[in-house]
């Protein structure tokens, strides 16, 4: 069986409000600031998901449907295939508008699917931890089908403020 050699892996975050619905039309990729249904439920400094669901118009719009390669290999995108999740910090509120710590990487349109965010608590992710001056050998024998080798040298699941460094591996 493939291992990894050092997991850092923590609990996942608990979402503790309902969905609360993104009411901008379009939000560019880059902004900051999203206006939403109702932001009373939120204060400065918590930590949100916004949840962009990939509806069957987006997927349509992203040019995804009925993809086949040119092996004849079905490759469609389905409705929530590709979804996505982004956490942000709320750095400012005003009414219904919310500042966040830094910029949205997708737009948001409406018009394809409707956005929304929600609270979280992620006191459960670990946190503070490192690894560094270390040399990982993994030994591989060659044949296609040995699996009793390190696969990876170091994975990290649900951590916040983690670093490694000067580390090597070899296989």
């Amino acid at each position: 069986v493939t291992y990894t050699v050092i997991q850092i892996t923590g609990e996942k975050p608990v979402r503790t409000t309902e969905d609360i619905m993104i009411t901008d039309s379009y939000v560019k990729s880059g902004s900051k600031v999203i206006t939403v249904a109702d932001a009373s439920e939120f204060k400065v400094g918590d930590l949100i998901c916004i949840m962009r669901p990939s509806s069957e118009e987006w997927v349509k719009a992203m040019n995804m449907k009925d993809v086949v390669t040119v092996y004849g290999d079905k490759v469609s995108w389905q409705k929530n295939m590709v979804n996505t999740k982004s956490e942000r910090t709320i750095t400012a509120i005003n009414g219904n508008q919310i500042t966040l710590d830094y910029g949205v990487y997708v737009p948001y349109e409406r018009k394809y699917t409707e956005s929304y965010i929600y609270r979280m608590d992620d006191s459960g992710r670990i946190h503070d931890v490192g690894v560094e001056n270390l040399r990982v050998l993994s030994y591989f024998n060659g044949d296609p089908l040995d699996n009793n080798h390190a696969k990876m040298a170091i994975t990290a699941f649900r951590a916040k403020n983690i670093f490694v460094r000067n580390v090597t591996a070899k296989n």
